[in-house]
């Protein structure tokens, strides 16, 4: 990043006093995510010197990133519903594993039923709270 803040200086002075403000705290292959403490530094660097600033990034990078400009309060905020979806995800498809795993196994001692007495003494029957 510090090379970048000194390409902006060198084209802008004011922005690279714009962009100070800036933490980059996210990239994926295209694009990178700028916090800022303060709206009015992130509308001048979303407004006015987004292009300047993405030129820089690229010219100190192998490739071109688009900038997303957030507030502070906008990152924590995403961040936090990111890791709460992620804990749900996580909790859903252990949930199913584990179900599944039970399925695998009631399957599996009726199959040994069916071997040890024969299909027509075995009654199933399913009290899962699914079927209910």
């Amino acid at each position: 990043m510090a090379d970048v803040l000194r390409t902006i200086k060198q084209e802008s002075v004011p922005a690279s006093a714009w962009i100070n403000d800036a933490k980059p705290v996210a990239a994926s292959t295209d694009a990178m995510i700028l916090v800022f403490q303060n709206e009015m530094h992130r509308g001048m660097i979303d407004d006015k010197f987004r292009t300047l600033t993405e030129r820089a990034i690229a010219s100190n990078n192998d490739h071109s990133y688009q900038i997303i400009t957030l507030l502070n309060h906008q990152w924590e905020e995403l961040k936090s519903n990111f890791r709460s979806n992620q804990s749900d995800e996580d909790q859903n498809s252990t949930q199913e594993t584990e179900q599944a795993e039970v399925k695998e196994e009631e399957d599996r001692l009726i199959t040994e039923a069916h071997k040890l007495v024969g299909e027509e003494f075995v009654h199933v029957i399913d009290d899962s709270p699914s079927n209910s």
